[in-house]
């Protein structure tokens, strides 16, 4: 009795999603931008980007082309757009509702940082198994 066989595995349609390494890179893009946002530069050159954070060209366009086409060359980027874009891809143009468990000196440090609420990870919920943490209130958050 012959075999049966497989049908082939679908082609892929949608683009893979990013390497970790794009995303690590696209996190210090950002926070670039917002800088340079707050300074009142409205567009920025691959070049200025890859020399910001010791990157070539080639890799900042590679990365920055993950995103779809933004820029134009011999032009640049517009910061605002870019800021989106890369905002869109990580995932932090939107509100994320978000716990932490063990509240030691490390999440008191945590809960205090302002760059989560900026990103938009709202801290909602905080656990310990320490009987003697259940019940304290850290800020506005009871463990």
């Amino acid at each position: 009795m012959p075999r049966k066989r497989r049908p082939p595995a679908p082609i892929e349609t949608v683009e893979s999603a990013l390497s970790r390494a794009s995303a690590a890179r696209l996190s210090l893009f950002l926070r670039n931008l917002e800088t340079w946002r707050r300074e009142g530069i409205d567009t920025v050159s691959s070049r200025q980007i890859a020399t910001s954070l010791g990157l070539s060209d080639t890799q900042v366009r590679k990365d920055i082309g993950h995103l779809g086409s933004l820029g134009q060359p011999g032009i640049g980027y517009k910061v605002p757009d870019l800021i989106l874009a890369i905002s869109q891809a990580l995932g932090i143009d939107r509100e994320w509702r978000s716990i932490l468990i063990g509240v030691g000196n490390l999440a008191r440090a945590l809960l205090c940082y302002r760059g989560f609420r900026e990103q938009g990870f709202q801290i909602v919920a905080l656990f310990d198994v320490d009987p003697a943490k259940i019940g304290q209130r850290v800020g506005a958050l009871p463990v």
